[in-house]
């Protein structure tokens, strides 16, 4: 019995017939710390960073991005988006690139730490990258 489960592992990992890794965000969290939400909007959010979302399997894979919290998060070019957004086609070894940006923080308030995320669907499913800050207001 031993024999035939080692077998049958071993067949499984050397054909292939394992998991794809699929997409995958780089890096896979955004964690933008304590961001200051004094002043006007500025274009691009309070804070911005960019991600990619990458397609480490071996095939080519139809993005779609369902609806995320308009109210806290700016997309740099999906200003009034309806959902869902079709991305496209993404090849293998391609990456998808987006401009994450914080544009409030809602009822919850100042110097609460706040978790969203982004999701992004494909073929194989959905991946979602985590995003948190803490909101603060500086007294200058």
């Amino acid at each position: 019995m031993r024999l035939a489960i080692a077998l049958a592992l071993l067949v499984g990992t050397t054909s292939g017939c394992g998991p794809a890794p699929g997409l995958v965000f780089e890096p896979d969290r955004l964690a933008f710390g304590e961001v200051d939400f004094s002043g006007e909007l500025p274009e691009g959010g309070y804070a911005s960073e960019s991600v990619s979302l990458v397609n480490a399997g071996k095939q080519t894979t139809a993005l779609s991005l369902p609806e995320f919290d308009t109210d806290r998060l700016c997309l740099a070019g999906f200003d009034a988006p309806d959902f869902p957004v079709d991305l496209g086609e993404l090849p293998p070894d391609a990456a998808y690139t987006f401009v994450v940006g914080l544009c409030g923080y809602g009822a919850s308030g100042i110097d609460t730490l706040m978790e969203l995320e982004l999701a992004v669907d494909g073929d194989d499913g959905r991946v979602v990258l985590p995003i948190t800050f803490t909101p603060i207001r500086s007294s200058g």
